[in-house]
Formats: structure tokens, C-alpha cells, sequence
């Protein structure tokens, strides 16, 4: 199998790929495709389809994995141009990171486990399987109704 492309769907105003630093399949990374770092910079256009990009993105992840939660953020500490973190918590994860944080287990913070994952997952290497995953994305970003 050849290396996977990290891009998996574009339209005229968002690109959609696999997060390069984190080695978890579905872990998407949303980002403008014109040069703006926050909302406001956004033209009517490209506000107007951030939505249904959103939704596009995490119902295919929701589809494809089908985790617990899925997370939707912006942050941009790291990078100045909008971008947001499409972040699949599976089952798989949640257990990892209570066996780290037991203190959690009532009520799990979302940024934390997002902060967590990015560190505990940065710099792997995509597995095989990881990779069938992320086509299986990107087949469905490119091919739903």
C-alpha cells in the first residue's frame, strides 16, 4: 500500500486532513483555504458553507469510527490560520487516558483529553489499519449523498 495523502476533501473555501502530529485515524484538521486567522476574516461565502463543511466532516468520522464524542474545536495557539480540530473520542481512547487520569472518570474534560492525546500520540506513525481508516473517510467525504 502506498503512503497514505493526509488531505482528504476540499471545496472551494475548506480542506479537511488527517492531523500530520497525531497518529489517530479520523483525527481531522479543518482549515481555511484562504489566508485569515479567526471568523471575522471569513467572507459571507465561506461562513456560510463553514456549517455544512462541519457537519460534512463529523458525520463522516461518526460514520466511519463511530466514538463516543466527537470534538469541535478552534483553537489556533499553534497556528495563526483558522483551522478546527475534529477530535473522535472512541471507546479505545477514553480507557487509555482514565487509566492516566482516574480523577476523570466523573466528568472528563474534553480539552484536557484533547491535550492529553496530541502528546501522547505525536509523532507515531500511522498503523496499516490507521490508514484503511482514513480512506474509509475519505471515501465517504468524497462519495456521500
Amino acid at each position: 500500500m502506498e503512503a497514505v495523502s493526509y488531505t482528504l476533501f476540499k471545496n472551494s473555501h475548506f480542506v479537511a486532513e488527517q492531523c500530520r502530529d497525531c497518529a489517530l485515524p479520523g483525527y481531522l484538521i479543518v482549515s481555511s483555504v484562504h489566508e485569515t486567522s479567526d471568523l471575522g476574516g471569513l467572507g459571507k461565502e465561506a461562513a456560510a458553507l463553514l456549517g455544512p463543511t462541519l457537519v460534512h466532516v463529523v458525520s463522516a468520522v461518526k460514520e466511519v469510527i463511530n466514538p463516543l464524542r466527537i470534538y469541535c474545536a478552534q483553537f489556533g495557539e499553534q497556528h495563526n490560520q483558522l483551522h478546527f480540530h475534529v477530535f473522535p473520542r472512541t471507546k479505545e481512547i477514553t480507557e487509555t487516558y482514565l487509566m492516566e487520569k482516574p480523577e476523570q472518570r466523573e466528568l472528563i474534560h474534553g480539552p484536557v483529553l484533547l491535550d492529553w492525546a496530541r502528546a501522547k500520540y505525536k509523532g507515531l506513525l500511522l498503523s496499516q489499519d490507521a490508514e484503511e481508516i482514513i480512506e474509509r473517510i475519505r471515501w465517504t467525504l468524497n462519495n456521500a449523498a
